[in-house]
């Protein structure tokens, strides 16, 4: 079975991922000749109330 696919996990905290990571996965993905999907997933958090306000 021969390799389709090559996935590659973009980060962006606490560092974006480096230029030379993709151009290398594009590479491998050409040797192989595969097509390359990125995904990147973002988190939310949401802190309640405000750390001006001073609860009584």
């Amino acid at each position: 079975m021969a390799v389709q696919d090559v996935l590659l996990a973009l980060t962006s905290y606490p560092h974006p991922t480096p230029v030379a990571v993709i151009d290398r996965a594009v590479l491998l993905a050409s040797l192989l000749d595969a097509r390359v999907a990125t995904i990147s997933c973002e988190i939310h958090v949401q802190v309640p109330g405000s750390f001006g306000q001073i609860n009584r």
